[in-house]
């Protein structure tokens, strides 16, 4: 038989109310870490999703301007007279002009 006295109800009453502040505490705490987390997978999609279209954006602008550099390129080649479309470095549009002159006459003697 257990004994009935107050002391002992009082420190087993005690026991109760620690015991059950310790589970609110734990549950407080687990409940509080998943909304933490939650919020830290929230804020780390954002950050995602921003990054996605910032990536696309430079990409779109990257193959814009390669797209740009290309046309630039076919128009100085074809400002060049560069016969069919060819072009050097090292021969200036006047030598290539000078190279694509048709031959001079003989000259009759």
């Amino acid at each position: 038989m257990v004994p009935t006295d107050p002391i002992h109800e009082k420190v087993g009453e005690s026991f109760r109310q620690l015991f059950e502040a310790a589970h609110r505490i734990a549950e407080e705490t687990r409940s509080n870490a998943e909304r933490e987390a939650q919020i830290m997978l929230e804020e780390a999609r954002v950050r995602t999703e921003e990054q996605i279209r910032d990536a696309r954006s430079e990409l779109s602008q990257l193959r814009w301007d390669i797209e740009r550099l290309r046309l630039d390129k076919e128009r100085m080649i074809a400002e060049s007279g560069a016969p069919n479309g060819y072009s050097h470095p090292f021969v200036t549009p006047e030598e290539l002009a000078a190279l694509n002159a048709p031959d001079p006459e003989p000259h009759a003697s």
